[in-house]
């Protein structure tokens, strides 16, 4: 393993980003050599990243793909062991890419709901969709600092109009935006 440019770790045979040691857990799911589905969790909160080799293209919430299968996580944690689900792996592969620029429906709402710039209410959707920081650096090929500033920016906005979230995801301590 070695550090890649934005602080994250990557595995130096697939060159995915693999957690920090915070306690996170990844694991592939499925890959037919180009496209991989890597499952990430931590705090029992779990995502679903799909990777065209060294870019990350969409996100899914995996309590999503439970409840849309009918099927619990240690379900589908078992499928990959067993092997037993390939043809769905497959087939989700092909879902979260028809569904890569899903998250632009949002932009419009977020610029207008919290006066954000264009750039900073993209970043917003794509967040939204349950990609991380890290990611959202490489699929747009920008700084993982400019990535940080824009939350703080969004965090800020989202103060500004009154609404308090706690995102601890992307800023180390999102309260510090709201008054005593």
């Amino acid at each position: 393993m070695w550090a890649g440019d934005i602080g994250s770790i990557r595995c130096e045979r697939c060159y995915n980003l693999i957690p920090a040691d915070d306690g996170s857990t990844s694991m592939v799911m499925w890959s037919d050599g180009r496209y991989v589905i890597r499952y990430v969790s931590k705090d029992n909160f779990g995502i679903l990243y799909l990777w065209d080799r060294l870019v990350p293209v969409s996100t899914m919430y995996m309590h999503e793909l439970c409840r849309k299968n009918g099927v619990t996580v240690e379900e589908i944690i078992k499928s990959v062991s067993d092997k037993s689900r390939e043809a769905d792996w497959m087939e989700l592969s092909r879902e979260m890419m028809a569904a890569e620029n899903g998250y632009m429906i949002y932009i419009d709402y977020f610029m207008k709901r919290l006066s954000l710039s264009y750039d900073d209410a993209k970043l917003l959707a794509i967040h939204f969709t349950g990609m991380g920081p890290e990611a959202i650096a490489i699929k747009f090929g920008l700084p993982l600092e400019s990535v940080r500033h824009s939350f703080d920016v969004i965090m800020k906005a989202y103060s500004d109009c009154g609404i308090v979230v706690d995102d601890t995801i992307f800023t180390e301590n999102p309260f510090k935006y709201y008054g005593n």
